[in-house]
């Protein structure tokens, strides 16, 4: 009787634990099993689908490794970055980075159907500067949607995009990283019932427009057939570097070397000196656009140079397109510009937007009670650092360090965007118009202009277009 339990359960565990293995081209990897809405979804963290990749060169295919099973339930470290610590929701990462990093997560739902699944893979945002893989789960998608969800690292900021040219260096190591990763994909499908056919690449901000430039970009065609691109897009003024060089001499010249173009190798071997951890605490931590940190170029390999006719005419064509915006999309950027570009450094605090003039220059008059104060309009109050603000010439100011190709409109952009006289002194006015500049210049005008490339393209694939509202606010295009 014993014999026969032990036997029973034996099997049973055996059985059980061939379910949570994979086997793939990189080795046999061991996953964990969660259940949502009553659907088990296996989870396997950190499969490596490159081998750590050489500074500046080329990622390559994992080597399967053959000697042992590889536990796969822990999350893994995102690409090298600056220090601290990264959070998005109930998700937190700390100081987990590294230069071996080029690996994905996998959740795969456990159903009762054999057909193969249609698998999300999905590219984190961070302005191509922060971010990991391991920051997102897609446990509960996979279990409601019955879909297969994979989330993927890539290197990033100087390691991942650092170009004086792609005459002398690729640069958009972290694109090829995404292609690469994509292949693994396809090539491992069969082994996880996914269907590589049926491969759908969603990006969120610098994410949204890596997809769609891969997307377009005969390098991956075959290996997506949907995008869903989350506030951002190819066309955005800031998902391009045009000027490679400038950031190149920038980052040498924070490494304390010469820029100068006979010591181009030698700075370049250099960099591929200097230790993972003088690289991180130099890199930039912030989501801003940064002029010291690069970003993809193009390179004539992966994008060539007439984004608008790829758009048109390449791959993009036969692939379907999900993208949009949410409201007050540019909040985080224009909140960032107001304080480090605006205001006087000792005005660069919280309390300069919150904090009246009148109480850090006059006594407040003892018959104001603490609730009179507190149900105060915030329109009428003048927040100790709002009077700079509103002096500095800061539309003119923005459009020239941002957008000089513009300028020629200042006129009819400042009446748009300017407080009516009536609301020269209204903060909350002031606040969201300047908002509306900077998410209008980042985000929607460059939307507009990628979805009128679109429409005059020879595609017969779907479009859809949201705007996404908190109260939602329901309004959605079909193209």
């Amino acid at each position: 009787m014993f014999l026969t339990i032990f036997t029973t359960f034996f099997f049973f565990h055996k059985a059980f634990a061939n379910e949570l293995r994979i086997n793939t081209t990189s080795g046999l990897f061991e996953g964990k099993e969660i259940i949502i809405d009553n659907v088990p979804v296996r989870q396997f963290f950190g499969i490596p689908y490159g081998e750590k990749p050489a500074r500046f060169e080329m990622p390559q295919l994992r080597k399967y490794n053959s000697t042992t099973v590889i536990r796969a339930t822990e999350r893994a470290p995102g690409c090298l970055q600056a220090s601290g610590g990264l959070s998005y929701g109930p998700f937190e990462l700390s100081d987990m980075y590294e230069e071996d990093c080029l690996t994905l997560n996998m959740f795969i739902p456990k159903t009762k159907s054999l057909s193969p699944k249609a698998i999300m893979v999905f590219c984190h945002g961070g302005s191509n500067q922060v971010g990991s893989a391991s920051l997102f789960d897609g446990s509960a998608i996979a279990a409601l949607g019955n879909v297969i969800v994979i989330t993927i690292n890539y290197r990033l900021n100087i390691l991942g995009f650092l170009t004086p040219g792609p005459d002398v260096m690729s640069g958009n190591y972290g694109l090829h990283d995404q292609i690469l990763s994509l292949k693994w994909i396809s090539i491992n499908a069969k082994h996880f019932n996914g269907d590589p056919k049926r491969v759908t690449y969603i990006g969120h901000s610098a994410g949204a427009a890596n997809v769609v430039l891969l997307a377009m970009s005969k390098r991956s065609d075959g290996l997506i057939a949907r995008v869903i691109a989350q506030s951002g897009c190819p066309l955005n003024q800031w998902a391009i570097d045009r000027h490679p060089s400038v950031r190149f001499n920038n980052v040498v010249q924070r490494h304390g070397m010469k820029p100068k173009k006979k010591l181009m190798q030698s700075n370049i071997d250099r960099l591929k000196n200097i230790s993972a951890d003088d690289f991180r605490y130099m890199y930039h931590s912030g989501l801003e656009i940064s002029p010291d940190y690069p970003f993809p170029i193009i390179d004539n390999d992966i994008l060539p140079n007439d984004l608008e006719d790829l758009i048109r005419t390449g791959p993009l064509v036969n692939i379907d397109v999900l993208i949009g915006v949410t409201a007050d999309e540019a909040l985080y950027f224009a909140e960032e510009h107001i304080f480090n570009h605006y205001l006087p450094k000792q005005y660069r605090t919280s309390s300069s937007l919150t904090t009246t003039q009148a109480s850090s220059t006059t006594k407040l008059n003892e018959s104001h009670t603490e609730q009179n104060l507190i149900t105060k309009s915030i329109e009428n109050e003048q927040p100790r650092g709002f009077s700079y603000f509103r002096k500095n010439r800061y539309i003119k100011n923005y459009l020239k360090t941002n957008y000089p190709n513009h300028l020629c409109y200042y006129e009819e952009i400042q009446r748009r965007y300017m407080p009516s006289s009536k609301h020269q002194q209204n903060v909350t006015e002031t606040a969201r118009l300047y908002t509306n500049l900077v998410s209008d210049l980042m985000f929607y005008y460059d939307l507009v202009r990628f979805l009128h490339e679109r429409l005059n393209s020879n595609t017969l694939a779907s479009t859809y277009v949201y705007y996404y509202t908190n109260p939602p606010f329901f309004f959605f295009f079909f193209l």
